[in-house]
């Protein structure tokens, strides 16, 4: 996936800020905080960047793919083993209901150390592929 942006950060790693469209208002599966109109990205670069270009940032598929498995795949898969766990071994609604709700509370704070790692990866930052404008002087 590739977005533009601009370069608002050069030293100690490149950050660059990219503006939020209007479709994404709608759809709520990236990394956009809600009420959010940019956000930050921590990306790499071949290319020599000044604060104030303008460039075209590329996302890894690998990285899209495993996002949404570990964000989405994973709890349903969990709130499934979870529920009948508890509905074969347990015949209760009430600890099946607790018992999915911990377990995926508890893996979104295991997802959270996840994330760190998986950002220390080299091929799952975002790459600068090109600057379309030169910042002006």
């Amino acid at each position: 996936m590739t977005e533009n942006g601009i370069v608002v950060k050069t030293e100690n790693g490149i950050v660059v800020k990219v503006d939020k469209k209007t479709e994404c208002s709608k759809c709520g599966m990236c990394a956009f905080p809600k009420n959010a109109s940019h956000i930050d990205l921590k990306a790499t670069s071949e290319i020599a960047v000044n604060v104030g270009d303008e460039v075209t940032v590329e996302t890894s598929e690998s990285l899209k793919f495993l996002s949404a498995l570990l964000v989405f795949g994973v709890p349903l898969v969990l709130i499934g083993a979870c529920a009948l766990i508890g509905l074969l071994v347990f015949k209760s609604d009430i600890i099946t209901l607790v018992s999915a709700v911990v377990i995926t509370a508890l893996y979104f704070v295991v997802l959270h150390f996840i994330d760190k790692k998986i950002l220390k990866n080299k091929k799952f930052i975002t790459k600068i592929i090109a600057v379309t404008k030169k910042a002006e002087d």
